[in-house]
């Protein structure tokens, strides 16, 4: 398997992990920070005027859901954004570490299974004993 294959299987399955991680969950209830990103949203798509929180909060992700709404006015239209614009964070992590010369081939298929496990000191990472 060359080098270049391996890292897009890897790519491939850091993906398809990451949209099922944020979008099988589908949820019909949200909490108040996500019920008010999703209300200006609506704002956003019908005009509705009777609450919103615009001067409080950023715009990028309402306008995302905006986006999804219209394309699928549904409340797991903003489960699906969620989850595409959550995987494009691990697609941008691939490509930068693959800029830098990472090798995904030499670290995932040649370690043993073991060395995940031993990677990290007892102590932790930051080499304080730890709370055991």
């Amino acid at each position: 398997m060359t080098t270049r294959r391996a890292d897009w299987m890897v790519l491939g399955g850091a993906l398809a992990l990451a949209l099922l991680l944020r979008v099988v969950p589908l949820t019909y209830a949200h909490f108040w920070d996500e019920t008010v990103y999703l209300q200006h949203a609506m704002v956003l798509v019908d005009g509705r005027a009777n609450y919103d929180e615009f001067e409080y909060r950023p715009p990028l992700l309402p306008f995302l859901y905006a986006v999804g709404f219209l394309a699928w006015n549904h409340i797991y239209a903003a489960n699906v954004v969620q989850g595409l614009f959550t995987t494009l964070a691990v697609l941008f992590g691939f490509l930068h570490v693959r800029a830098a010369g990472f090798s995904f081939k030499g670290w995932l298929f040649k370690m043993p299974p073991a060395s995940f496990a031993t990677s990290v000191p007892p102590g932790g990472l930051d080499g304080s004993p730890g709370t055991c």
